[in-house]
């Protein structure tokens, strides 16, 4: 069915051709050429004829060059119906939101700062696998301790870093708890970025440090995406913005 559906980009492909053959390369005749044409076609349908009377000056003043225009427009939209991507009914859509900060133990001195992002499914299928991996950070964390042995899983929020990827359903959310990030007793700042130790590897950021996170997110059926966190220490605490 869809490939039928798809073959009808051929009927405005047919018509835009034919309109530029029927009018021909001079501009000055096309409206005589296509007028005549459209008489002759009405004259073969005679019911057509005895309620459509066309003059032999049928653009009513519109510009010569208005056919050319209108068939270029038929052929260019009837190619754009042809090879358009077709979204395939076991696919799934993502869709990234976030972040969502939070602060725990909240309204403490000495408190571990969250970044969650959440992950929508706009279907039609249900999304499998579904998961979001630390890619890359620019510049490179300054600390020896940072291995930067990309890609480093990222956990879903409330689930221990080596659970697989969850399944999302239409229309449903999972939310991922990408970074966090600490001032500890002796006033250095930390990020926990490294899964791969879990968690006990954390990742010093100097005050005049600024990382550019690059995270993707993956399923098995949909089209992979990604986004940017910006880790920066601001003040007495570290914060995490998104930058795209």
């Amino acid at each position: 069915m869809m490939r039928l559906l798809r073959l009808l980009g051929l009927v405005p492909v047919l018509i835009g051709a034919a309109v530029v053959v029927i009018a021909g390369d001079r501009a000055s005749e096309a409206e005589l050429k296509l007028c005549g044409f459209a008489k002759g076609l009405l004259g073969k349908l005679g019911f057509a004829q005895s309620f459509i009377n066309l003059p032999d000056a049928c653009f009513f003043g519109a510009p010569t060059w208005a056919p050319y225009a209108a068939a270029a427009g038929c052929i260019v939209a009837g190619i754009l119906w042809l090879y358009w991507p077709e979204q395939r009914a076991d696919a799934a859509r993502l869709r990234i939101a976030g972040p969502r900060l939070h602060q725990y133990p909240p309204h403490k001195t000495h408190t571990t700062h969250f970044c969650r992002m959440r992950i929508h499914n706009r279907g039609p299928a249900i999304a499998h696998n579904v998961q979001i991996r630390l890619v890359n950070i620019v510049p490179r964390p300054r600390h020896a301790s940072w291995a930067a042995d990309y890609p480093y899983p990222v956990a879903r929020a409330g689930h221990p870093i080596e659970a697989p990827g969850c399944e999302l359903s239409r229309g449903a959310d999972v939310l991922f708890q990408v970074a966090s990030a600490w001032k500890n007793s002796r006033g250095q700042f930390l990020a926990g970025l490294d899964t791969k130790s879990g968690f006990h590897n954390p990742t010093p950021i100097e005050p005049d440090e600024r990382w550019e996170m690059t995270y993707e997110v993956t399923a098995d059926n949909a089209k992979p995406l990604k986004f940017l966190l910006e880790m920066l220490v601001q003040g007495e605490a570290v914060a995490m913005k998104r930058k795209s």
